[in-house]
């Protein structure tokens, strides 16, 4: 008899055999549950292996029980704060860079500002590039608490401060348990669950549970000079479930202004598991895709940063920052998300020192490419003129720089910035430079 049908029907013979596992789950039952809803063939482990943590989250036990993936290693534990336990982070509710953005960053310990849903995925139809999320509950969903296992199948929310101390699995600590690769002798983890350029804190949306659980949280602040740029710090593990899009993982940002409707150029955002990704032959690739080690089939993107700034668009006066997470939309694959975002001043800037003769421009960070231009023509690369910083010299009082960009998401957006006269530091937004000879212009 051929090996494999003989694997296949001792399977079905112990799961018929052994209905009740020694927890008191019913596998037999969820087995018949994944049949009954139709589900297919590559999705009904992770539908059942879902059915299965939910009774044991449900039931107040800790006794996970996975031997192919080992997501009973809890990837955090206490909450730190002030500095407790040797936390190379403190909580500050009014730390600068959020300022104007309060608890943007989760600095707070909590969702203060914070709004927040749950629901699931659906079919996102033929060509759609990800699922539907379909709303079930406008609320955010954080009962088993902050730091709660990835497999705990209570929270769609989870705020995260696990300082990262051990990468090394399966003992990770402040570390994620799935985003693993084989490095020499050991298999180490690359996602803190804290973004480590960050503050204190991060979001976790969903875990690694799929049954078409999706989450949301969305952020809305009013707009000053000072909060123009909102930089958003992201950390993605997507099951990759082999589906077309319109079915797969995803990780999506949407903009819209006070009006409810997108803000103009570069207002979503989004990132699913994705053949093209991985391949280097595509002009998709991306090398921060990594497979993981821990599971078959996981993708994951390292912690990274882009952002969205609203200096270009004065007609915009409030802003709504939408952040969604799904698992496959066939209900036997998992997505979840960490997130962390702050706000600073929008546009280019132009620093000029009087003395010195010299003018530094700065452009908002979170961009994949930067060109600056002046009178003369594209800025050299040896004066940082493919970076988000350049250096000029010498500079006269009234020449215009631009700088263009590319998001992460092939949108493509300029900054303008002027050289003020020598009597005045810095024109557009921005703060007093420090010059080489303590003096400003």
């Amino acid at each position: 008899m051929n090996k494999l049908l003989t694997i296949a029907l001792i399977f079905l013979f112990t799961q018929a055999s052994f209905a009740q596992l020694a927890d008191g789950f019913d596998i037999k039952k969820a087995y018949q549950q994944a049949a009954d809803k139709g589900i297919i063939q590559s999705d009904i482990k992770g539908y059942v292996e879902f059915l299965h943590n939910d009774y044991l989250s449900h039931k107040g036990s800790n006794n996970h029980t996975h031997s192919s993936k080992n997501l009973n290693v809890y990837d955090a534990g206490t909450i730190y704060l002030n500095g407790n336990n040797n936390s190379s982070k403190i909580f500050s509710p009014n730390s600068p860079q959020n300022s104007y953005c309060p608890n943007a960053g989760f600095e707070q310990g909590t969702f203060a500002n914070w709004t927040g849903a749950y629901g699931t995925v659906s079919n996102g139809g033929v060509g759609a590039p990800f699922p539907t999320y379909n709303q079930t509950s406008p609320t955010i969903q954080n009962s088993a608490g902050n730091n709660a296992s990835l497999v705990n199948t209570l929270n769609y929310h989870t705020i995260m401060t696990t300082p990262a101390t051990n990468s090394v699995y399966p003992n990770c600590v402040g570390y994620d348990s799935i985003a693993c690769k084989v490095i020499g002798t050991q298999t180490v983890s690359e996602i803190p669950v804290v973004n480590p350029t960050g503050g204190p804190a991060s979001v976790r949306l969903n875990g690694a549970m799929p049954n078409y659980r999706a989450s949301k949280l969305t952020y809305n602040m009013a707009l000053n000079p000072n909060n123009k740029n909102f930089s958003i710090s992201y950390a993605l593990v997507l099951e990759n479930g082999s589906h077309t899009a319109d079915d797969q993982p995803y990780f999506s940002v949407k903009v819209t202004d006070q009006n409810g409707t997108l803000v103009p150029g570069c207002s979503i955002y989004t990132v699913t598991c994705n053949s093209q990704l991985t391949n280097p032959a595509s002009p998709l690739y991306d090398p921060s895709w990594t497979d993981a080690v821990i599971g078959f089939g996981v993708m994951y993107r390292k912690w990274q940063t882009f952002a969205f700034d609203f200096s270009n668009y004065p007609s915009v006066t409030s802003v709504n920052v939408e952040f969604y997470v799904g698992g496959c939309a066939q209900s036997g694959h998992y997505g979840y998300a960490y997130v962390d975002a702050q706000c600073s001043q929008g546009g280019a800037v132009a620093s000029f020192c009087a003395n010195a003769n010299q003018a530094v421009l700065s452009a908002p960070a979170g961009y994949n490419t930067y060109q600056w231009i002046g009178p003369s023509g594209p800025i050299t690369v040896a004066n940082g003129g493919n970076a988000g910083t350049a250096t000029i010299s010498p500079v006269s009082a009234g020449q215009v720089f631009t700088c263009n960009v590319t998001a992460p998401n092939g949108c493509a957006s300029s900054f303008q910035t002027t050289v003020a006269i020598s009597t005045v530091s810095i024109t557009g937004v921005g703060s007093t430079p420090s010059c080489p000879n303590g003096n400003s212009g």
